[in-house]
């Protein structure tokens, strides 16, 4: 049975755990040789989030199977098509793609390629081994050594559980259990809740070290110069063995950032390891909301896909009475009850509720569940057939919560809906900015817009990256 926590906003909780790890120093704590903190901070913060305000995942989790037989089915294709040769820069890619003239491109890296190509330098990329991908061009992929040390190490993690063992020392162990006794007091929760969980910090620790040693290698003997990465964080050891290495590492920001992610949010005078020493952003907005580790070199690359975006749709016709809920894994199901009840209420308009990439694999069927308790003949559950921004190009309004969609939305020109779940403090200077409309009421009967809107968008993205970035 779910307990009944005293409610507290983010921004509380945002500010105890800040307050918490600045007071104890965490990320200067090493547990087994490694600043453990910066590893699990991102995911701590969220299963907080869970506990206190209800949230669920961003993402679906993948199941192990399909993890295995997605890598043994790329391995075996690249099984003879060995890559002795040594080269300039890898790109850690995403594996995100449109179609650009006839082409599949990636859609955080394609100027860059593009450029890398210009300047006839040599590259690879690496993509996520455990998804599928149909655009895998010039692939670095990872040896079958390295993918058979993540099963050894999932089996290994699995029987620790069961056996609830962890190999921790004395002390270790101790300052782990104070650590979660102390924040679970400061947020009023359950002191016998695992937010600082021994298996989890176990786990990220082994995962740090398999990486970092598997990366340290191939860099040296790839000769490497500099690497580019989507999402540095959950790559922590790729990113300490190039600084080791004196590589040079880049992250290009591929979503919203504020000051509730606490990949990028880090307001503390304490060295932060294992971040990336230049920061790509969309625009100088993005810059001036987080606070960097002190030291950050900040570049503006744009966002040279949104432009190609507003270009190929910037013709679409908008379509009278059709509605579009965007959809986020860890509030998805709250949001569904809400666009549902819209639909209810709204018979005239035509609702499409958006999925998120991440809610394709378990969460679409729970969802489907819900839906068939409703007779609903104006309800489309769109499941990512159809272009996100022909969708919202063609919507006569858009209701959403803190999705980078509402950045894009208003680049395209659309009015946007900001509902009252939780993470809608992320996007809370749009609606004090009246660049959005805001929807604080538990129940939507019908869309109200401001006619008092700010249409300053181009702060938020550059559309072409500065000269001389890569």
């Amino acid at each position: 049975m779910k307990e009944n926590y005293s409610q507290k906003t983010t921004d509380e909780i945002l500010k105890i755990i800040i307050n918490y790890e600045n007071e104890e120093n965490l990320f200067s704590k090493k547990i087994k040789g490694v600043y453990f903190y910066k590893l699990i901070r991102v995911g701590l913060y969220n299963k907080i989030l869970n506990v206190i305000l209800g949230t669920k995942n961003a993402q679906d989790s993948m199941r192990n199977g399909t993890i295995v037989f997605n890598f043994l089915k790329k391995y075996i294709v690249n099984l003879f098509n060995k890559d002795k040769k040594s080269f300039d820069v890898l790109l850690f890619d995403t594996g995100r793609v449109f179609s650009y003239e006839g082409q599949k491109e990636s859609i955080y890296m394609y100027d860059i390629i593009k450029k890398l190509k210009n300047k006839e330098l040599s590259f690879r990329i690496v993509y996520p081994w455990i998804t599928p991908n149909e655009n895998r061009v010039f692939e670095a992929p990872p040896t079958f050594k390295y993918f058979l040390q993540y099963i050894f190490l999932t089996i290994k993690l699995k029987l620790n559980k069961k056996l609830n063992f962890q190999k921790f020392d004395i002390d270790e162990t101790r300052f782990i259990e104070n650590c979660n006794k102390e924040l679970c007091n400061l947020l009023g929760i359950n002191p016998n809740l695992s937010l600082f969980d021994k298996s989890e910090i176990d786990r990220e620790i082994e995962k740090f070290k398999i990486q970092y040693n598997y990366y340290f290698s191939y860099f040296k003997k790839k000769n490497i110069k500099e690497i580019y990465i989507i999402c540095a964080y959950g790559k922590e050891g790729v990113v300490a063995a190039a600084k080791d290495l004196n590589i040079k590492v880049i992250e290009i920001q591929h979503g919203t950032i504020t000051k509730y992610h606490l990949a990028y949010h880090y307001p503390t005078n304490q060295k932060i390891p294992y971040f990336p020493k230049y920061f790509y952003s969309f625009g100088k907005y993005w810059e001036e909301i987080v606070a960097f580790p002190k030291g950050t070199k900040l570049k503006v690359y744009g966002f040279p896909y949104l432009q190609n975006q507003l270009i190929k749709y910037k013709d679409v016709e908008e379509k009278k009475d059709q509605i579009l809920f965007i959809s986020q894994g860890h509030i998805g199901e709250k949001l569904l009850y809400k666009a549902i009840e819209f639909a209810l209420k709204n018979r005239n308009k035509n609702i499409v509720y958006r999925l998120h990439p991440g809610e394709l694999r378990y969460s679409i069927k729970n969802y489907m569940s819900i839906l068939q308790k409703y007779t609903l003949n104006n309800f489309i559950l769109e499941d990512c057939k159809e272009e996100l921004y022909k969708l919202m190009k063609e919507s006569e309004y858009i209701f959403a919560v803190s999705s980078t969609t509402v950045y894009e939305a208003l680049a395209l020109g659309k009015d946007v809906g900001i509902i009252n779940l939780p993470s809608y403090e992320e996007v809370i200077d749009l609606i004090r900015q009246s660049y959005v409309d805001f929807y604080e009421e538990k129940d939507i009967n019908e869309i109200y817009i401001s006619h008092f809107k700010n249409t300053d968008y181009n702060k938020f993205f550059n559309m072409e990256m500065e000269e001389g970035l890569c």
